[in-house]
């Protein structure tokens, strides 16, 4: 993969993205995003890691144009920047009573894309564990996904690991899934309607038993099973989303 050598001079040409988390400090011009990441997370297996990622190249990856270097060797990388896209949450109402610019439909679609994609990194020997709405964009039916050094190859990783990254990944994408279709943001499922015992029960109740398994996985805090996503967000139809949505918006008295 080709790299530049980072100085201050190089540094120049772009801005300071305020946005930044605490593990990286990043900067962004017109058309690259860079990622530099700090000097404790740079062992061994976070630099392959980041050396192999050209290994995901897909239509919603957003993987390394060029690595960043300096004296010390690999600090990061470049990737295109989308900072004209907008956070997977930025159209939803959150509201689950008002619906959203993005409608039901789309928003199922774009959920079984990224459970395709979970899946293209899995026969890839890759776990993306780092997935949250910050990390998915989306504009104009486009979906890009950011940070995929928030993964691990299995030939970097031991075994058990691994797998638990992978089953930690499928169940997190699991519950963002049915959050999203919900026109919710995963923290505002999780305060309005998780810990509502009595909805929840009423909700599963509903579902024919596949489904059932699937949302009762999805909103529990077990990462030991694993679901295929894909298959399951497609048989939530209109109709159970209707009734299913319903049930969450009924005033139930105690």
């Amino acid at each position: 993969m080709k790299h530049k050598y980072v100085t201050k001079k190089y540094l120049e040409n772009f801005k300071h993205h305020v946005g930044e988390g605490t593990e990286s400090i990043r900067f962004y011009d017109d058309k690259y995003f860079l990622k530099i990441i700090r000097k404790y997370l740079l062992d061994d297996d976070k630099i392959k890691t980041i050396e192999s990622l050209d290994k995901l190249e897909h239509k919603y990856s957003v993987t390394p144009e060029f690595l960043l270097y300096d004296k010390t060797g690999i600090i990061g990388y470049a990737a295109n920047n989308y900072l004209d896209y907008y956070f997977l949450n930025d159209l939803l109402s959150n509201d689950i009573s008002v619906e959203s610019k993005i409608n039901f439909n789309e928003r199922k679609r774009i959920m079984i894309e990224l459970a395709n994609l979970l899946e293209f990194y899995r026969q890839k020997d890759f776990s993306y564990y780092d997935i949250h709405e910050k990390n998915i964009l989306y504009k104009d039916n486009d979906i890009k996904v950011l940070d995929l050094d928030g993964g691990t190859f299995k030939e970097y990783e031991k075994p058990f690991i691994y797998d638990s990254h992978l089953k930690f990944a499928n169940r997190k994408l699991s519950y963002l899934s049915i959050c999203y279709l919900y026109n919710l943001s995963c923290d505002k499922f999780t305060d309005n309607y998780l810990f509502d015992d009595e909805k929840i029960n009423t909700l599963l109740n509903y579902l024919p038993k596949k489904l059932r398994d699937f949302y009762y996985y999805a909103f529990s805090v077990d990462y030991k099973g694993y679901h295929d996503i894909s298959e399951n967000i497609n048989l939530i139809d209109e109709n159970i989303y209707n009734e299913t949505k319903q049930i969450l918006l009924k005033k139930i008295n105690y």
